[in-house]
């Protein structure tokens, strides 16, 4: 059975990427912190691709970031296709993979 957009976010907040990022200008900027980051001080840890099964517009790509020092940041949520907004489409060729040789640090959950 594949993974739901929901699942997949659930996952992720589970593993500390708990905010929400949204590109503003040259920047993406942490809904639920505030803090705004430039491309080039986060990494992708993973990615999460969801293709629409009948609708070819319903489809979105959610990328799990974390500071280059890897602190869990939050996710980031891209509609690809013909639904991507500039900024979206500026911002995301230029984030940076994690090197597989580095993982995040896990981030203890809300209970400690």
């Amino acid at each position: 059975m594949l993974e739901s957009m929901i699942e997949a976010l659930q996952r992720f907040e589970a593993r500390g990427f708990r905010d929400d990022l949204r590109a503003e200008g040259h920047r993406l900027r942490a809904v639920k912190s505030g803090r705004r980051f430039l491309p080039a001080e986060l990494v992708v840890v993973e990615t999460a691709r969801f293709e629409g099964i009948t609708d070819p517009d319903d489809e979105a790509i959610v990328l799990a970031l974390a500071t280059v020092d890897g602190e869990p940041v939050g996710t980031y949520t891209v509609p690809f296709g013909a639904a991507i907004s500039r900024a979206d489409a500026e911002i995301l060729p230029e984030l940076p993979e994690l090197p597989e040789s580095r993982e995040p640090r896990e981030v203890p959950g809300p209970s400690g």
